[in-house]
């Protein structure tokens, strides 16, 4: 999987899980089975390292909370690994394959409420992804073809953004479709004002020390609260565009408590003791697991 797609959303989809049974049912609340005392529905999973940063073109570790409160213009279907629309509702390819419009959503905001509109979008790629002063690992995947070309990104109204590429190239749809929008309305200001060593002031934003409320995304989850070598907890994002089929706001999942862990032997226990809802199956504990899950009343999940 590209570096620049939503790994921490998509990796119930790919990865061998023990999932409690509530997890799969209509209403996505029964995990909360786990955890009788929780006053809403929520999710207690583990993750062996807690995040390096909050700025995201600058994140280099694999585990790390983007996936959460980010989402990109597409989204990858976890059954069928099909390209599905996220932000963009909709996307036109020229019949040459050198252009591609997004039409983004209408009504999308942030998480603090303000508009999320194509300027983020052209923001995101030609400020801060395509920025030679921004040391960043997703240029890599933004070039194109034999070439190594970068694309061109400009805003044709307020939600339609078009990319120019030269030359066709299959993966590009994909590659550009997954990588995170970013605020600009936030994060600007440090794109256009340098620090004493004439670097951009954006390169010392958003670390770890920065309090969470000031995080701002646009995907299903917003951080609460974040204690080092501890936890991060996550809450349902009131701006979050998805709906379920009777018009109610997703997800529905109101709370996500991601447990730092960084012992598997300790995960194991924890989950063993009803303290985490979901766990990442590793051989050694496969056994020990498929015994005790109808007793315990899990399942195993192989994706």
């Amino acid at each position: 999987m590209a570096r620049g797609q939503t790994w921490g959303r998509q990796w119930f989809k790919w990865m061998a899980l023990v999932l409690c049974l509530g997890l799969i049912s209509v209403n996505l609340t029964a995990c909360t089975l786990r955890n009788p005392t929780a006053q809403v529905p929520q999710l207690v999973l583990a993750t062996p390292s807690g995040p390096a940063t909050f700025n995201y073109p600058l994140n280099t570790s694999f585990y790390s909370v983007f996936g959460f409160i980010y989402e990109g213009l597409l989204q990858t279907n976890g059954l069928t690994l099909d390209l599905e629309p996220a932000l963009a509702q909709s996307w036109e390819i020229s019949p040459n394959k050198k252009q591609i419009i997004f039409n983004l959503r209408e009504n999308l905001r942030w998480s603090d409420g303000k508009t999320l509109t194509s300027d983020d979008v052209v923001f995101s790629y030609q400020e801060v992804y395509l920025n030679p002063k921004i040391p960043s690992g997703i240029q890599d995947i933004l070039r194109v073809g034999q070439s190594r070309t970068f694309p061109t990104v400009k805003a044709l109204d307020s939600r339609r953004v078009e990319f120019r590429i030269p030359e066709p190239f299959a993966p590009f749809l994909r590659f550009v479709g997954g990588i995170p929008i970013l605020p600009a309305h936030i994060l600007r200001p440090g794109i256009q004002t340098l620090d004493a060593q004439g670097n951009p002031r954006f390169l010392s934003m958003w670390g770890i020390d920065t309090p969470v409320q000031e995080i701002v995304g646009n995907g299903a989850y917003v951080m609460e609260r974040y204690t080092p070598s501890q936890r991060v907890v996550f809450r349902r994002n009131p701006y979050y565009w998805q709906k379920d089929k009777q018009g109610k706001n997703l997800p529905r999942i109101e709370r996500i408590i991601w447990q730092i862990i960084e012992s598997t032997d300790t995960q194991l226990l924890r989950f063993m003791s009803q303290e985490l809802d979901a766990l990442e199956v590793s051989p050694e504990a496969f056994q020990l697991l498929k015994k005790e899950s109808k007793r315990r009343n899990f399942t195993i999940f192989n994706a």
